[in-house]
């Protein structure tokens, strides 16, 4: 079942491939295989989502490769060629000088030119994983990360209007792509990324414009009605009428991130933790039945933020 990305080969469809390898895998050798196939089943049109974003498909295959590597060592193998496959995905997808990782690639037509500040940030933390295994020199790690987090800190100062956070997509120059908006789950992703890289690296750089990046981040001025913050803001059309306001991928990311502000007046409160509603509860299957808290059935769902944090 081991896997390699061969010279050549598509990417999307590689890390489709290993997405779709370990749903297998977890329903061939863990006892809630039925349970988390039921809810990757239920995905609407998977295996397109698979292909049209693999950053972040490969993200979700290394969440799972933590999650499984507490298994048995006879699947240390198979984990081991899929986190480095995956892994590779961000080593090769980075597009310099910058290193922003483009949304899509295909082999006909290469990157694709809108870049993701959100697989961005989950490059930087794919970069630790890297230099973790030796598959890449510190040094060069080092200066990707240093090369992303210097754009991001001069993005900053060039748009105070993004309130702190990048553009959802960007141009590899890092300037505002099209009529992108700002999106506080994807900017999020960004600012987890390069709290990763600074725990992992302790480089005095990558510190100093870590911590720069993320007292910048005004998360007071994303909250809207019932002390929700909004999911997106755009210049020529102002806040989304969506806010993080019930379970998924966004609330335990975004307010978790926004509460550890070093800045006081900038971070998220109690109040803004309390704002959003734990539910639906729901329950599946009998002897064993599973209980979670649910939004959509997708998987990400799920793994985003436990890529992130303990929970």
């Amino acid at each position: 079942m081991g896997m390699r990305l061969r010279c050549g080969s598509n990417p999307a469809e590689f890390v489709s491939s290993s997405a779709g390898s370990v749903c297998e895998h977890i329903m061939e050798k863990t006892k809630h295989g039925h349970f988390l196939s039921k809810i990757a089943a239920d995905a609407v049109g998977w295996r397109g989502f698979c292909l049209r974003w693999p950053a972040f498909v490969a993200a979700l295959a290394l969440a799972a490769v933590q999650s499984l590597r507490a298994q048995t060592q006879a699947n240390l193998q198979f984990l081991n060629s899929l986190e480095k496959a995956d892994v590779q995905y961000f080593i090769d997808q980075a597009q310099p000088p910058n290193y922003l990782i483009p949304v899509t690639w295909t082999e006909s037509e290469g990157p694709n030119p809108r870049m993701a500040c959100g697989a961005t940030g989950l490059e930087m933390a794919a970069l630790c994983i890297a230099d973790s295994h030796g598959w890449m020199q510190r040094p060069e790690a080092v200066k990707r990360v240093i090369a992303i987090l210097t754009l991001a800190a001069r993005l900053q100062i060039q748009h105070p209007e993004t309130k702190g956070l990048l553009y959802h997509y960007l141009n590899p120059d890092g300037s505002r792509y099209g009529d992108s908006n700002v999106a506080t789950d994807d900017g999020s992703k960004f600012i987890l990324g390069a709290i990763t890289a600074r725990q992992y690296f302790k480089d005095p750089v990558i510190t100093r414009l870590v911590n720069q990046i993320y007292s910048n981040v005004n998360w007071q001025a994303w909250v809207g009605v019932r002390r929700q913050a909004y999911e997106a803001w755009a210049p020529d059309t102002g806040f989304s009428h969506s806010l993080w306001g019930r379970y998924s991928e966004g609330p335990l990311q975004i307010y978790l991130l926004g509460m550890g502000s070093p800045r006081p007046g900038y971070a998220f409160t109690l109040e803004n933790w309390n704002s959003w509603k734990r539910g639906p509860v729901n329950t599946y299957g009998k002897n064993p039945a599973y209980t979670w808290i649910g939004a959509s059935p997708a998987l990400f769902t799920h793994q985003y933020p436990q890529a992130f944090f303990c929970l």
